[in-house]
Parts: structure tokens; sequence; C-alpha cells
């Protein structure tokens, strides 16, 4: 994919949204959105609409998708472009290497498709400018048309403005996404919004998370403390069996009446 001219504007990082080619994909990201905008991130982007929160999913690979919303009840014009897309879990969702070609379809990968004038040269994109030892990852992308001439999002459109692509790799855990130094000009390279650096206009960057792997499920357990009837046994005989009698004491004799021959106990001195 292209990417325009990475140029700061008067300290503004720029992100720039095109509608030429609006991506009517996306919906809104937020259920109370800036009147401004929004900048999400899909992390499905096989499903229609913004998905922030995915899985269980399996290792592979893994796009997360930047999306701009225009809130505006106008159309807005863009003209730069500047994001760091942070991941907190670089061992599992680790950012791929940069492109062969170092602009037009590198890591993160601008969409060219909705800037067909523009293109991103420098700073060239960057899949990871954390430090290796870190534990986390930041893919950054900066685009700039010095002519001002970037393209048109209507009222309400959305369009994708580029695609981070990630290696999952491992069994379980859970990578949380965030955006940081957010900005968006137009044509007359005044700002549309910001965040995460807020400069002056606010627009809200929604963050998305993806878990590896399902979690163990848990093996039910008793919590019953009754103690279970015992079930006498058959007698042996069953119907046939005599009735058992009490003994009887006659005159200083008792008598125990057992099948059998009786037992005789002699009377006491």
């Amino acid at each position: 994919m292209a990417r325009w001219k990475a140029i700061p504007v008067a300290g503004l990082a720029a992100l720039i949204v095109g509608a030429a080619l609006v991506s009517t994909q996306y919906g809104r990201a937020s259920a109370a959105p800036s009147p401004n905008g929004s900048l999400s991130l899909d992390c499905d982007t096989a499903v229609a609409g913004i998905q922030a929160t995915c899985g269980p999913i399996g290792a592979g690979a893994r796009d997360i998708a930047v999306v701009f919303q225009n809130n505006l009840s106008t159309a807005v014009t863009m003209s730069a472009l500047n994001f760091d897309l942070v991941g907190n879990n670089k061992a599992v969702f680790t950012p791929n290497a940069a492109g062969g070609d170092q602009n037009l379809n590198s890591n993160p990968d601008f969409n060219e498709a909705g800037f067909p004038t523009h293109g991103c040269t420098l700073p060239p994109p960057n899949p990871n400018i954390d430090p290796p030892a870190a534990s986390t990852s930041r893919s950054r992308l900066v685009c700039f048309t010095g002519a001002g001439n970037g393209p048109t999002i209507a009222a309400g459109a959305s369009l994708l403005l580029a695609t981070v692509h990630y290696t999952v790799s491992g069994t379980s855990g859970i990578g949380n996404f965030t955006l940081e130094n957010v900005s968006l000009t137009d044509n007359g390279f005044n700002e549309i919004g910001s965040c995460n650096q807020l400069i002056a206009v606010q627009i809200d960057c929604p963050g998305a998370t993806v878990t590896l792997g399902g979690g163990a499920t848990a093996t039910p357990t008793s919590t019953s403390t009754a103690v279970p009837t015992a079930t006498p046994s058959p007698t042996p005989c069953g119907a046939t069996c005599p009735p058992t009698a009490t003994g009887t004491t006659i005159k200083g004799v008792t008598v125990t009446p057992t099948p059998g021959t009786p037992t005789v106990s002699p009377p006491p001195t």
C-alpha cells in the first residue's frame, strides 16, 4: 500500500483519512462518540464493523486495522496523519517486519487505495520503535501531503487508514492494543482531532483486546454435606424367617426362644 510523505506540521502528528474511497464497512466506534470523530482499532477485519474484542483465537497471522470515523455534520478533508499502535504483549503478539519497499506495503501497511494521489516516504513506516528488550511494541506511521489536496471524508463516513500485521505465537495470552500520538489535519493544515497526546481538538481513540487460546474448564465441586442413608441388606431367609420373640423369665429361669433348641439358664443360687 502507498504511503504519504511524513512531515511534522507545527508539532502536529497528523493522521490522514481519505474519503475519496470511503469504506462503508465500518460503523461508529463508540456508543457516545466524540462530536469530531473517532479513530478505532478493529481486531477482526473479516467481520463487518469495528470489533474491539476478539478471541479466543489460534496462533498465526492477525491484522489490526486503524479506522477513522467522521462524526461531524459536514465533510472533512485529510492531508496528514500520525499514530502509534501500542501492544502490551510483544512476546505473544509480535509485529511483522517492515515490507521490502519500506513504503508502499510495509508495516504499518497504509491504505493507499483511499489516498490515490498521495504516498508516505519519510520517515518510513516502523513496525516497532520500542527497544528490543521491552515487553511492548509500538508501530508508527506518519504521512503528509505537502500539496494540501488530500481526500474528502463525508459526514458520518468512515475509512480504513492502515493495517498493522502481527504474528501470534504460543498457546495462550492476552494482547491489549491502544493508540497514542494520534493527530489528524485537513488540507489547510488545521487540526481535525487528536488523542493521547491531545493537542486541541479531542477525538475518541478506543483500544482493542485480543485473546489467544481458551481458558481451562473448571471442574464442578460438590458443596453438599448430607450423609447418605444406608440401605438395609435383605434378610437371607426372606419371608420364611421365624418371628423374633422377646426373652421371658419364669421363676428365675430365663428362656430365650430361638430357632432350634432353647437355651436354659439355671436359676440363681
